[in-house]
């Protein structure tokens, strides 16, 4: 067979029923492709300065988590372990919420995702206020209130990298 015929042997899938002929382009085609090309500046300090405080919150709940130790094994009567599984959790679900978060502010866009999370976060914490049990504490404030804090932590980060290029680090 010549090369006409194994060309359309290997596009018709070799059943030689349908005989399409395939031809290459007769001529040249540009394709164009559009790049956003980030302002380096402007709007982006604003981001920046609302990204720090993003971070400023989320980390300074996260990573001082110890500090609530002593008071709510008093008030829970429970041991101090037992209360060291809030922070645990809170930052498991902070960083487990990531993917979610991030498909979330793909669809729906990265301002709607961290208000969502505040909201979500400010509620389970408001909520653990009026928990009586260790359970109600690992629910209210670790898992929901991880999540929450995944959800302003993921678009914080993500954001600045839309809005400089030449600042980056």
């Amino acid at each position: 067979m010549n090369s006409k015929g194994e060309t359309e042997k290997k596009q018709n899938g070799g059943d030689g029923g349908n005989k399409e002929k395939f031809s290459p382009l007769l001529e040249e085609q540009t394709v164009v492709t559009y790049v956003t090309v980030p302002p380096d500046g402007g709007w982006g300090w604003v981001v920046v300065f609302g990204s720090f405080f993003c971070n400023f919150f989320v980390d300074g709940m996260v990573y001082s988590a110890g500090v609530f130790l002593g008071p709510i094994s008093q008030s829970l009567d429970v041991s101090k372990s037992q209360v060291t599984l809030i922070g645990s959790l809170l930052t498991g679900f902070c960083l487990m919420a990531g993917p979610f978060a991030s498909a979330l502010a793909n669809r729906y866009g990265f301002r709607v995702v961290a208000i969502l999370g505040s909201v979500v976060a400010c509620l389970s914490f408001m909520a653990s206020t009026f928990a009586n049990s260790i359970e109600l504490m690992w629910l209210s404030y670790g898992i929901f209130g991880g999540i929450g804090f995944g959800l302003i932590y993921v678009p914080a980060v993500i954001t600045t990298g839309f809005y400089f290029e030449r600042w980056r680090s």
